[in-house]
């Protein structure tokens, strides 16, 4: 985490770090050479602050903030603060200075950050289970305190019903509106979200005690469980660990509590890929797509009449452009499994080369993997590659547009 905190420092404008240093311990500000170089200065805050309880947690959120989410997330949750959004966009700040500055600016506002980045975190490490939630157009939604407070109540018991999940101590549960804006398209997604912090598991922990001893100190370790609505295409998204069962339930107790309905929730349908294409070495145009310089496929696995699972794969052949097929022709001639043309397709991963905004730079990759339920990886990536790379497959008709997409 040191070195997270060292590029937040050498990144963020002194005057912003200074502001942020002195708000949290501020005797210790004069021990600081301000013109020394940028490493130097990294780690003489690292030095003087690691040990800080109250300084040193704030600068490893807000480290973790910048290089995860930054500036993005920032102007997300203070969208609906007139006050705050112009603010921020006045100071037009870079990712790290933009963590900092909420951090300095609203302690509120910072956690809704910080929550808001571990749901994005979950969706894109596909930690999270997405429902369809069919509310109708009259239902109607309240975040109160007493409905906060009938929420904690089923997440409660929910936990108290899975095993594997520890006994519960303090929950607390807040809310918070936030307007997504996607790089690749002009509107944005209005979202509610509904994070809990529970204490859920003893964990063991060094620390230095007052005689520089260290010692062996047992607290509660903190989860966090994030619920992000999304009202108009009436979605749910839940990221928490716990199973299947578990975030289902906390659907459920999302309804019951928030909402004038409850509707039976059901998974997102996933738009299943449509793998035959690729029983055969097919066409897939760039026409019209000038971001993405290459593509191919680069590993399919098939499987015989009789069962036989066989994987292909060129990806780890360096700067070749060669594909499955062309590696499966080469070295088994008539044999090949997409000339023979009976081997059921499994999964395939498709490479993609999008040339890159910087001068200078070479393409940038981005893989897709394709498996039969219906999964992809998608949702890892930009937003903007995640869009391109979705009209493409979409184009080559291996996948469905996808339902009531207003983007």
């Amino acid at each position: 985490m040191s070195k997270e905190v060292l590029r937040l420092v050498a990144a963020c404008p002194r005057r912003l770090l200074k502001d942020f240093l002195r708000a949290g311990s501020p005797e210790k500000i004069s021990l600081i050479n301000w013109n020394t170089k940028q490493v130097e200065l990294g780690k003489n805050v690292v030095r003087l602050y690691s040990g800080d309880a109250k300084v040193w947690p704030l600068l490893q959120q807000a480290a973790i903030l910048a290089v995860h989410g930054g500036r993005a997330i920032v102007r997300s949750v203070v969208n609906r603060d007139d006050q705050l959004r112009n603010a921020f966009e006045a100071l037009d700040a870079s990712d790290e200075s933009s963590a900092v500055w909420l951090a300095l600016t609203s302690d509120n506002y910072f956690q809704f950050a910080l929550s808001a980045l571990h749901a994005d975190r979950g969706l894109k490490k596909r930690s999270w289970r997405a429902y369809r939630v069919p509310f109708s157009a009259d239902a109607e939604f309240r975040f109160d305190a007493s409905s906060r407070a009938v929420f904690e109540e089923r997440i409660r018991a929910a936990i108290l019903k899975n095993r594997a999940l520890d006994r519960p101590g303090r929950l607390e549960v807040h809310h918070f509106n936030r307007f997504v804006f996607p790089e690749y398209a002009n509107n944005g997604r209005d979202q509610d979200q509904v994070t809990i912090y529970a204490e859920m598991r003893n964990v063991t922990e060094e620390a230095f005690s007052e005689n520089d001893k260290i010692e062996v100190r047992r607290r509660m370790k903190i989860d966090q469980i994030s619920v992000v609505f999304d009202r108009a295409r009436r979605e749910l998204d839940v990221v928490s660990i716990g199973g299947g069962d578990f975030l289902r339930n906390v659907a459920h107790a999302f309804c019951e509590a928030f909402s004038n309905e409850v509707p039976a929730i059901e998974e997102l349908i996933r738009r299943p890929a449509n793998l035959q294409v690729f029983e055969r070495k097919p066409d897939l145009p760039l026409d019209g797509q000038d971001r993405v310089t290459h593509r191919y496929v680069d590993e399919i696995r098939v499987r015989s009449l009789d069962g036989l699972l066989l994987t292909f794969e060129c990806k780890s052949l360096k700067r070749v452009e060669l594909d499955v097929y062309e590696l499966a022709a080469r070295r088994l001639r008539d044999q090949s499994p997409f000339i023979q043309g009976r081997w059921k397709v499994e999964s395939v991963r498709i490479r993609l080369e999008f040339s890159s905004d910087k001068v200078g730079l070479g393409p940038k990759v981005r893989t897709v993997e394709l498996k039969p339920d219906g999964r992809t990886n998608l949702r890892e990536h930009e937003d903007r590659d995640c869009f391109i790379a979705n009209q493409l497959l979409v184009k080559w008709g291996i996948l469905d547009p996808p339902r009531d997409d207003v983007d």
